[in-house]
């Protein structure tokens, strides 16, 4: 993993009280001092990175995810993540998601509490497919209460 070196959204954003409301009203919840500390962590990292809370919101992403993604971070920001990009279904013709996005391997690893990886397919806005690997590893409380997931992805698109 790379060091955190670049601020990739404002230093306001990542220093702000974890709950605010979005562009949009939404209201995005940080809850806990590991998730907080986790989400700090991925807004600054220069890896394609997202953090969502345990109902699979994402509650922060990196500008490398934002631009793996096709979207900017505050439209990725209190979206359950198969809202969040264009997420097609993989193992079928380029389609969308069943309703809850439960094929999704951040939701996989929500669901068993466990680490989980696969392939994911997203669909731009210009409507090219991107392939990306990834990797979605649950995120404990000091109780060690699943508190969210960290994921990272990688482009593989051939």
């Amino acid at each position: 993993m790379t060091s955190l070196l670049i601020p990739l959204v404002p230093q306001a954003a990542a220093t702000a009280d974890p709950t605010r409301a979005q562009p949009d009203g939404r209201e995005l919840s940080v809850s806990g001092p590991s998730l907080h500390s986790w989400s700090q962590a991925v807004s600054t990292s220069a890896d394609a990175a997202l953090v969502l809370d345990p109902l699979g919101a994402v509650v922060a992403a990196s500008g490398e995810a934002s631009r793996l993604l096709g979207r900017p971070v505050a439209d990725l920001l209190g979206r359950e993540l198969h809202r969040a990009a264009g997420f097609v279904d993989f193992h079928a013709s380029p389609r969308s998601l069943a309703l809850d996005g439960s094929s999704l391997v951040p939701i996989q690893a929500l669901r068993s509490d466990t680490l989980a990886r696969g392939l994911m397919r997203v669909r731009l806005e210009d409507g090219r497919l991107i392939t990306c690997d990834t990797v979605a590893a649950p995120l404990h409380d000091s109780q060690a209460q699943l508190s969210g997931v960290l994921v990272l992805l990688t482009d593989v698109t051939p």
